[in-house]
Parts: structure tokens; sequence; C-alpha cells
């Protein structure tokens, strides 16, 4: 590096001045050097003392003093000593900001500057309390990042008349039950399908949710594991809610029992499903339940299934013996290899039934098998000479 450092070459300088593993004393000569590159490496490396940044702050080319003024490096006496917007924006933002810098900040003319303190974690709890009525929108929201914004706060926040600040904050990890029983009741119901996605959602709020007029929101309220199973069976909704319901591993038995003799065509989200589709992916699928779904022979239904990650071992060893057999006998067709498309994408397929389908014809069913982790590596590395341009 030291040679780097003495270079002729500017590019050289430049290399050295980045790098971490430079010396303090190689950094201070290069920080002098002639060339506006080589300065301005020097005040972007975070390795750089802050006695040789703090004298970068007040180089005679501003786009150096730029970079060393948003160094972390740097000291805030010469931040704040630089007076420029720049120099206010890295205290806003610097996790060495004093709390009485940030809050006069806090009364800045520039919203970038007040977005910057609002989530500073240093910034003062009367500060941000006065912030939560801040004129402008991205104030606001950046406060739902900082952990320190209080209560009282966050409780303006909820009611905020921007719905992109409330559902932001609706997707907070520690919201209070008061202030998710608010959100729970917004107007919009992007916000509360937001809170419905929310791992930490109480059940009180799921349940508020679950009966949204808004179908969307219901079904995201479904989707939700925490959901009560007493709150599901309760549910009459529209197809696109009963899906979810089909879906959820909290579903009870009964209702999945219910729904699994439901072949009826339903055209969701720009597809062709049913509520027997739903319920064959379903993670906690009962026996009884895979039982009716075989017997039922609906390839679609059946194709689900193969899919299914959580399927029993013993139900997916049928599906994939059944499958080996076709293929032996030479008498697949379309639909058969739909069906082997579906276990080659699950990664609970056994490793020999996918070294079996190596030999498949299809490129397609081939490739999903190299993508499945369990593969034996031998495998893949032999599928990493292969020619198709689609493995």
């Amino acid at each position: 590096l030291e040679k780097l450092a003495k270079s002729e070459s500017v590019r050289d300088r430049v290399q050295a001045s980045l790098q971490s593993g430079t010396s303090r004393e190689v950094l201070k000569k290069l920080a002098k050097d002639t060339s506006i590159a080589v300065r301005l490496a020097v005040a972007q490396n975070p390795s750089t003392p802050e006695e040789v940044l703090d004298a970068l702050s007040r180089d005679t080319e501003e786009v150096v003093v730029q970079a060393a003024l948003e160094n972390e490096s740097t000291s805030i006496e010469s931040i704040e000593s630089s007076g420029s917007e720049t120099g206010s924006l890295s205290i806003a933002s610097s996790k060495k900001a004093a709390p009485e810098s940030l809050a006069k900040l806090a009364n800045d003319k520039d919203e970038e500057i007040r977005t910057e303190v609002a989530k500073n974690k240093n910034t003062p709890v009367e500060v941000l309390l006065k912030l939560a009525k801040d004129k402008s929108s991205d104030v606001r929201e950046a406060m739902v990042d900082n952990p320190n914004t209080p209560i009282e706060a966050l409780k303006k926040l909820a009611k905020d008349d921007d719905e992109f600040v409330r559902g932001y904050l609706a997707s907070r990890q520690d919201l209070s039950p008061e202030i998710m029983k608010i959100l729970a009741k917004d107007k919009d119901s992007w916000v509360k399908e937001r809170l419905a996605e929310n791992s930490t959602v109480s059940k009180e709020a799921l349940e508020i949710l679950s009966k949204d007029s808004d179908s969307s929101v219901r079904a995201k309220a479904v989707r939700n594991e925490k959901l009560d199973s007493e709150a599901v069976e309760d549910f009459e909704n529209p197809d696109s809610v009963k899906l979810a319901i089909a879906g959820n591993r909290s579903t009870p038995q009964e209702i999945l029992e219910s729904f699994a003799t439901n072949s009826e065509p339903i055209y969701f989200e720009g597809k062709v499903t049913s509520l027997m589709m739903a319920v064959a992916s379903n993670p906690s699928i009962p026996e009884s339940v895979i039982e009716k779904l075989v017997k039922s022979k609906n390839k679609e239904v059946i194709k689900e299934l193969a899919k299914n990650p959580h399927l029993p071992t013993k139900q997916l060893d049928e599906l994939v013996q059944a499958s080996l057999k076709r293929m032996q006998s030479g008498k697949s067709n379309f639909a058969d290899r739909d069906l082997e498309i579906a276990l080659s994408e699950n990664p609970s397929a056994p490793s020999s039934y996918l070294v079996a389908l190596l030999k498949h014809s299809d490129t397609w069913v081939v490739s999903n098998v190299a993508a499945n982790p369990n593969l034996p590596p031998e495998k893949l590395a032999k599928l990493a000479k292969s020619e198709h341009n689609n493995i």
C-alpha cells in the first residue's frame, strides 16, 4: 500500500487512499495530495483519522469537503463549524450527534434534515413528540423507524392524515394493543392489510380485521396463523377468503374436510383454482383429508399435493412410486408430465427419485431437479456440464 501511495499514477494513489489497511501516516500524506481524486478518496475512507478528516472538511474543493463531512469518523465539532447544509445533514444522521444539536436541527427548514433527525436515536423524546406534528409526511413516516419514538407520538401517527404513514406504522413490531386496535379500524384497507400481515399483531386486532367489510383485509387476517380457530369457523366470506382459510395451517380439520370435496373452479389472481387445490397445499393437512383428496382422482389436486413439502412421507412415496412405474412403462402422458414437474419441485422428494428424473425427456423437469436441494452433489456437478440452456 505504501508503494501504491508513492506511485506517480493517480489511480494507484486513489486505490491506496481507499484501503482500510492503509496506515494513518500514509493517509495523512495522501490527504495533502495535489490530486482532487486522491483527497476525495481519503475523505471517503472510514479508516481515515479524525484529525485528517477535520482538515479535509476545510479543503478548497467542495466535493472533498462534502465527502469529509459525510464520513462518520469526522468530529461533530468540524461538522458544526462548517455551517453548511451538508454538515447539518451529517449531524442529523450522526450516531454521535448531541441531543441539543438535534433539537436545533428539528426546526430546520430543510425537510431532509428534519427527516434524519426523526430517525436519529439520540433525538430527545420531546423533540420526537413535536416532529409527530411535522408538516412533512416523510418526516412523520421516518419516526416509525426510530425505536425511541414515544408511545404518545405513535398514537398520533396511528391517526395521521397520510395513509402511508399509518400503513408504515402498521408494520412496526412493537406496537401497543391500543395502537393496533386503532389501526385495525382504519378507514384504509391497505393499512389494515399491513397490520394483518404483522407477525406481532394482537389476537384482538386480528379478530377485528377478520370481520372487516373488505374481503381482501379478511383474507389477510385469515392467513395469519395467530387467528383463533373459533374465529375462522364463523366466516361467511367470498372465494378469496375461503381460499385463504383452506391454506391456513390453523384451520380446523372439519372445515378442511368440507372444503376437500369442493372442486368448483375459482378464478383468483389470474389463474383457475379451487378449494380442493388450496386444501392440498395446506402445510398442516391431516391424513384423512389427504386420503379424500387422493380418492378424488382430480389431476390438479394431486399436483398440488405433489408440490406440498409438508406432505407425509407415506403419501409422498405413493405418488413417487406411481410416477416411477409410469415412467418405466413408457406410458406417461401430458398430465403425468405435469405431476412429475410438481414432484420435481418438492424439496422433500427422495433423492433417488430426483436422480431418476434426470433421465426425463422434458428439460423443464430436469431444470426443476437441478434446483432441488435434495439432489446429490455429485449429480449437480455432472449437470453443471450440461449443454442444455434451460438447466
